[in-house]
């Protein structure tokens, strides 16, 4: 998870999202394992990008690689990935950005998630409250009214038990470049908190962290030597 929050970041310093804004899905408006590629197309438009991928049945090493509960589980099928990128300046050297991925397993939603900095469609959430989190005690509702609507969800085979879900809290915040340096500050926060089927958290984890970025040196000059003829 955390390898890819850093390429997510790398991304979208390099500008590679586009301009067409999009609405933040929903527990209402999105429900994992009911909705398809195309009810999800109709309601958010073209993709930028769209992944495909036949997976054969795995091999028991491959699924032997599937050890906690917040792996997903290697099994066969046609999965579908849909990516969705927007960005917007602020005219004052920074830029807010939102990106979105679905994925679909035999044409079901298996998982989604969104990271958005964003102001009034911001993903960012209080992390002072994962403390209140208990396991086999507090409910969905209870970690819904604690953090606010989750940014992702996830069933199988995104994780590794059937009747678990996961919900998802992430947030990248990538700060203004400085003048000088070029340095920029990323925050990367996520929380994955696991339910179970009676609907009460079975496991949780999290990680926050700041990461300075530098930009690497331009490349020194090369003079080539200036060959002037004598009479």
């Amino acid at each position: 998870m955390r390898a890819v929050f850093f390429v997510l970041a790398a991304c979208l310093l390099a500008a590679c999202s586009s301009g067409r804004d999009f609405a933040r899905p929903t527990m209402a408006t999105i429900s994992p394992g009911v909705a398809t590629e195309q009810s999800v197309v109709g309601q958010f438009g073209t993709p930028q990008q769209r992944r495909q991928q036949i997976a054969p049945v795995p091999s028991p090493e491959q699924v032997a690689t599937a050890r906690s509960g917040f792996d997903s589980m290697p099994v066969e099928g046609a999965y579908v990935r849909l990516d969705y990128d927007y960005s917007k300046s602020d005219g004052f050297g920074g830029t807010s950005h939102k990106n979105l991925f679905f994925i679909f397993w035999n044409d079901r939603l298996v998982a989604y998630d969104l990271i958005s900095d964003m102001e009034g469609a911001s993903t960012k959430f209080d992390e002072s409250r994962i403390a209140a989190l208990r396991r086999g005690v507090t409910t969905k509702q209870q970690v819904i009214e604690l953090l606010g609507e989750p940014s992702g969800q996830a069933i199988y085979p995104m994780v590794k038990d059937k009747g678990n879900q996961l919900l998802s809290y992430s947030f990248v915040g990538i700060g203004r470049s400085q003048f000088y340096t070029g340095q920029r500050d990323i925050s990367i926060s996520f929380l994955q908190v696991l339910i179970g089927p009676d609907g009460k958290v079975v496991d949780f984890q999290s990680k926050s962290e700041v990461k300075t970025l530098t930009p690497q040196p331009s490349p020194a000059p090369t003079f080539m030597p200036l060959f002037i003829p004598t009479k």
